[in-house]
């Protein structure tokens, strides 16, 4: 209310489009998501969020529906325990222990076998976990990455360094050189 006039108030009121004044950022925000799904797909990431409190994984990527995952995943880490091999379940355990604690970035490395009639594979997994206003982890979000090439590639090299050291246990280095060039 501004005044009166003729005995009656009169009020000075102020109107606005706001679907027109957020288009642009809506469009901003509508770009932004394309070119994250876009790198997501294209990089071969799995990307999701694990809900601390209700052990619950979540992706609206399509990595999950690639591996025959379901996009919602519960009782984690419990219900995913049997994807990893018999070696690595231990490390599952212990790297969602981390996550409890609090760490701000916890990565490992685990074979895991999404169906039984794949290649088990060696996925690095990376959480980077958020906290509330009092320190206590809420979120986690997750990114997972198929390293099997470079495991099996240091692999093969481990086994050729431990070749070499066998036929020759006191030397001091070994080396390659390409002399056709």
């Amino acid at each position: 209310v501004c005044g009166e006039r003729d005995n009656c108030p009169v009020m000075l009121a102020e109107y606005y489009n706001a679907s027109a004044e957020q288009k642009p950022l809506y469009n901003e925000l509508l770009k932004t998501k394309s070119m994250y799904e876009l790198a997501v797909e294209n990089a071969n990431f799995g990307v999701w969020e694990y809900d601390i409190k209700t052990h619950t994984i979540t992706s609206s990527s399509t990595s999950f529906r690639k591996l025959g995952i379901p996009n919602v995943v519960k009782n984690v880490p419990e219900s995913v325990q049997n994807l990893c091999t018999v070696e690595d379940r231990k490390k599952l355990l212990m790297m969602y222990d981390r996550i409890f604690a609090g760490e701000s970035t916890v990565t490992e490395d685990f074979w895991m076998q999404w169906k039984p009639d794949m290649t088990p594979r060696c996925e690095r997994v990376i959480y980077s976990v958020v906290k509330d206003e009092n320190g206590k982890p809420v979120t986690a979000y997750g990114i997972g990455i198929n390293v099997t090439e470079q495991k099996q590639e240091l692999d093969k090299y481990n086994r050729s360094l431990e070749e070499l050291l066998k036929l020759n246990p006191s030397a001091l280095c070994s080396f390659r050189l390409n002399l056709s060039s």
